[in-house]
């Protein structure tokens, strides 16, 4: 979603890159601060993706931001044994993760809170939080069974 060219990218005090939002980026990014996951939803045909200004289904420009439950699914994802990027070394092992939302699109994010080798495709997950220098970044944790 958001670009990773280097002047998309500011400088953050941990060393971890951090989005400089721009465009229909900022309503996932001002939904993440407020605790919660943006997507856009066609209003000429319903489809719901990411966030975006074109529906991916019909081209349409009349979409509008709506909220996601917050809960989701671990399509697939990988552990990172090496950091993919400077500033991420004391995070090894994390977990990059395709989570399959109940609206239909499925993003990219983290699975935090749980072991690594504990995610498994098919876990139940929900929203989570991290903000680091005032970016709120959507993560997913393992659903909690009581």
């Amino acid at each position: 979603m958001t670009s990773t060219s280097p002047s998309a990218l500011g400088a953050s005090g941990g060393g971890k890159p951090v989005p400089v939002p721009r465009g229909e980026e900022r309503a996932w990014f001002d939904a993440a601060r407020d605790g919660k996951l943006a997507l856009t939803r066609c209003r000429a045909c319903g489809v719901r993706s990411v966030v975006r200004v074109v529906c991916p289904a019909c081209w349409s420009t009349d979409v509008e931001t709506v909220a996601a439950r917050g809960t989701g699914v671990v399509y697939s994802y990988t552990v990172l044994h090496r950091a993919g990027r400077p500033g991420f070394e004391a995070d090894v092992p994390y977990v990059v993760a395709l989570i399959e939302l109940p609206e239909g699109p499925r993003v990219m994010t983290n699975v935090v809170d749980c072991d690594p080798a504990d995610v498994r495709i098919g876990m139940l997950v929900r929203l989570v939080i991290d903000t680091r220098d005032d970016i709120s970044f959507p993560q997913f944790a393992p659903e909690r069974q009581e």
